[in-house]
């Protein structure tokens, strides 16, 4: 035999084909993994065998802390010192953290919102420190509440244009929710 084997290409992107569409209903592929003690081999958690990757991504992490994102066209990977927030300000802080990330849903004037987005990480950032000072956080989120009620207020006002009956209860709600955990 001088031509030696050839393999039949149709056959194989038929098959990768419907490999595929069958991972793409699937959705997606999720693996445990959990290094043993020398850190050398990856096992499943169960005690399993190696596991051996042929085609695909390999990744080896020998540092703390590594972020990997592969094939990924929206990643967002925050990596901080993280540290503990005392019980005393855990809503405050939930409520804050859930406030940041849906200010660019909302109206709020340039000014407003930086004063809102540096008020409230400046309380976060307080009630992080070994011995949180309450008159900084009280006074912080005072600035936040107080740049929110522009939007609250301005529906009652007679405001039209941006302001929207969903962003008037966003602000009022959040300015509700700040009174209540900050006690």
């Amino acid at each position: 035999m001088a031509g030696g084997f050839k393999p039949n290409q149709r056959g194989i992107d038929q098959m990768f084909s419907s490999l595929q569409r069958e991972f793409d209903r699937r959705g997606p592929l999720r693996v445990n993994v959990a290094a043993d003690d020398s850190g050398a081999f990856v096992r499943s958690p169960d005690g399993g065998t190696t596991h051996n990757t042929y085609n695909g991504p390999v990744v080896i992490n020998t540092g703390n802390g590594v972020q990997v994102a592969l094939n990924a066209q929206n990643v967002s990977q925050i990596q901080g010192d993280s540290r503990p927030v005392p019980d005393e300000f855990a809503q405050l802080a939930e409520v804050l953290g859930e406030l940041l990330p849906q200010l660019p849903e909302h109206p709020l004037s340039a000014e407003d919102r930086e004063t809102v987005d540096q008020a409230a990480r400046e309380a976060l950032e307080e009630m992080t420190q070994e011995a949180p000072r309450p008159p900084v956080i009280r006074r912080s989120v005072a600035a936040v509440r107080g740049a929110l009620s522009s939007l609250a207020l301005a529906a009652g006002a007679g405001a039209t244009g941006a302001v929207t009956a969903e962003s008037q209860q966003w602000a009022e709600g959040a300015i509700h929710a700040l009174g209540s955990a900050l006690g």
